[in-house]
């Protein structure tokens, strides 16, 4: 494999410092992946390097590893602050001199570097031979390239989304979206800082107001407010996020008056479609967020749904306080670990406080209270029931939100095993609103858990088109692609998680998972080692004692049995557990399935289900548990949960 900076000299020649500095972090991220597919370093090459792999599809994985790092790099600098590599990989025999290697499978893959496009992985046809059957990569045959000094024109075949290599599937709905838009967040230009949580709501309102608009697909929150401060074109944007459109705006408060400047972009031609201007007294805010999407949406020629809601809509509220705290409930909510999720409780109750029919703050503490259980961080029943009352406040306070609807989806099936209820809670939460991201992903899940799988695969797709920055929505993905079987998809969209946010712990765990079902069990004890450690507690024991134990290190699985049995020992009776955490059975139930002893893990496996552990309903679907499907006591606790059929 041959790497190469594009524009390098370009780049010196205009700022040698800042050539020199990119060249030094386009080779750290290079070499930064290398061990993990055993990749060598032969030399350096000016600004690229030349690698040898053990594999041709080892030396793939590990390119588009790289660029779609550089790629997450690259959002949110400036352009002058942006780097692209050209990749080019060969299969052959080489000779080798001490340290070097030579010959003309050298020379093969240094020409294909040369051919490839900035950003791009170019194969010669013997890689692209090899790896046709083991990987998930769509290719594109180029037209006959001459490469220098090498013969006749040869056919050379390119990764196509090179930065995305594996997320790219497109749902077959996906032509029905009509046009895709981001909405940018609104720059605050007030003198108070304060008042940029303003120019935040407005933006997050604005996407729940015109991601209800027919025939629009709209970037969601997380995505779009990566690009806060960016100093980056819209054309740039465009092609990042895959849209043809781009609102954009500012706003100006002083004392109880505020001024509001949007305009409409179509990236492409670069032609601005509509702009205006709003002055209004503050408390009318919320008429502005309206009145500015309905604008909107005649500019775009498409009628705009009647709106009445919150987190889908208008939010009812007139409490800018209360406003704020909400706002502030969400962006802790968004980050997805207990204390985050903890203090997103204690914001929306606040809100609460302030506006008791907030329906918004509502349905933000039915999904705090769904991921508390979800993850194990409170126990089933005390989360889940909590759930269920908020998000039915929610709805009665505001029968037109999308949130409570798709939380009583998630809940219907985790807790309740209430299957058809779910589907139908999914069908209604994306009927009110159909860019609702994490209402896709949750209902991906749902397809997974009951063995649509290819269904499942779409609807994550979907749920990374509306929400590509996400790392909880990437992290969602690998999880059904693990579902699926598709364990290298698994892998890519885990660690494209991770370089989104480095310490999010469930992506270490979705890759451990992958690994091992590809047998590569020592990587994968690595990933449940730092996954554990950044999750805390006992979180991935029995995934890690499951992995310990077919590597053949009984000794060190059993020990991580008896501890987890110890917390059972322990329980008191006012512990809503019968373990420090509610995934313990579970975890006891994961390493004995490991060693091969069924019976035991069947027991716990039935405590798990007692105990309303949401994983669960990942019983059917995930093969972890393959090993049990014939077992009758087995396909009894499926029947138990409703996943007999």
């Amino acid at each position: 494999m041959f790497t190469d900076m594009a524009g390098f000299s370009r780049i010196t020649r205009h700022d040698e410092e800042l050539g020199l500095r990119l060249r030094a972090e386009q080779q750290q991220i290079v070499r930064s992946h290398l061990a993990e597919y055993g990749g060598r370093e032969i030399k350096t090459l000016g600004d690229g390097l030349l690698i040898e792999f053990p594999s041709a599809l080892e030396s793939v994985r590990c390119a588009a590893r790289i660029q779609s790092h550089i790629a997450r790099r690259n959002v949110g600098k400036p352009p002058d602050d942006t780097f692209e590599l050209r990749i080019g990989i060969h299969v052959g025999d080489v000779v080798s001199e001490g340290d070097d290697v030579v010959g003309d499978a050298v020379n093969v893959a240094s020409r294909i570097e040369a051919a490839a496009g900035e950003g791009e992985i170019w194969l010669s046809a013997q890689v692209a031979d090899q790896i046709r059957n083991h990987a998930s990569y769509r290719l594109e045959a180029m037209p006959p390239t001459e490469l220098k000094n090498l013969g006749p024109p040869v056919v050379l075949y390119r990764v196509v989304d090179a930065s995305q290599v594996g997320l790219t599937s497109t749902p077959p709905h996906a032509a029905t979206d009509g046009i895709r838009m981001v909405i940018l967040p609104f720059a605050s230009v007030s003198a108070d800082s304060k008042d940029e949580y303003f120019a935040d709501g407005l933006t997050d309102e604005l996407i729940g107001v015109i991601a209800r608009t027919p025939g629009l697909s709209v970037i969601s929150r997380t995505s779009a407010m990566r690009y806060k401060g960016a100093n980056k074109r819209l054309g740039e944007i465009g092609r990042e996020l895959r849209v043809g459109n781009v609102l954009e705006g500012s706003v100006r408060k002083a004392g109880n008056r505020v001024r509001v400047s949007a305009r409409l972009v179509e990236v492409e031609r670069d032609r601005q479609l509509w702009s205006e201007d709003f002055d209004r007294e503050l408390s009318d805010v919320f008429a502005i967020q309206r009145e500015i999407s309905e604008r909107v949406a005649q500019a775009l020629r498409l009628r705009l749904l009647p709106v009445s809601s919150a987190g889908g809509g208008v939010s009812p509220v007139r409490n800018p306080d209360a406003y704020t705290f909400y706002l502030k409930g969400r962006f802790f909510w968004n980050k997805g670990t207990r204390e985050s999720l903890l203090t997103s409780l204690d914001q929306f109750r606040r809100a609460i406080e302030l506006e008791p029919s907030y329906g918004a703050a509502h349905a933000g503490i039915a999904d705090a209270y769904l991921l508390l259980g979800r993850r194990g961080d409170e126990s089933p029943r005390t989360a889940y029931p909590q759930a269920v009352e908020h998000a039915l406040t929610a709805l009665r306070l505001d029968p037109e939100l999308a949130e409570p609807h798709a939380a009583l989806g998630s809940i219907r099936q985790e807790y309740e095993w209430k299957w058809e209820e779910s589907e139908s809670e999914f069908t209604r939460a994306l009927a009110l609103n159909p860019s609702y991201s994490t209402a896709h992903s949750w209902y991906a899940l749902f397809l997974g858990h009951v063995g649509r799988f290819a269904q499942s695969v779409d609807e994550a797709a979907r749920a990374r088109q509306l929400d590509p920055l996400s790392h909880r929505i990437l992290a969602a993905g690998a999880e059904e692609f693990i579902f699926a079987r598709k364990y290298d998809d698994a892998i890519q969209s885990a660690e494209r998680a991770l370089e989104l946010e480095p310490a999010f712990g469930a992506a270490h765990a979705y890759i451990g998972e992958a690994l091992v079902e590809q047998g590569l069990l020592d990587r994968a004890i690595r990933e449940f080692e730092e996954g554990g450690r950044l999750l805390g507690a006992q979180a991935l024991m029995g995934r890690l004692g499951h992995a310990l134990a077919l590597a053949g290190r009984r000794t060190e699985a059993l020990h991580l049995v008896e501890k987890l049995k110890k917390g059972f020992a322990s329980a008191t009776p006012g512990n809503p557990f019968l373990s420090p955490t509610p995934y313990a059975s579970l975890d006891i139930a994961l390493v004995y399935v490991g060693l091969g002893e069924h019976d035991p893990a069947l027991e716990w496996l039935e405590r798990a289900r007692d105990d309303r552990v949401p994983e669960v309903v990942h019983f059917k679907c995930e093969p972890i548990y393959d090993p049990l499907q014939k077992e009758p006591r087995f396909r009894a606790i499926l029947e138990s949960i409703g996943l007999g059929g």
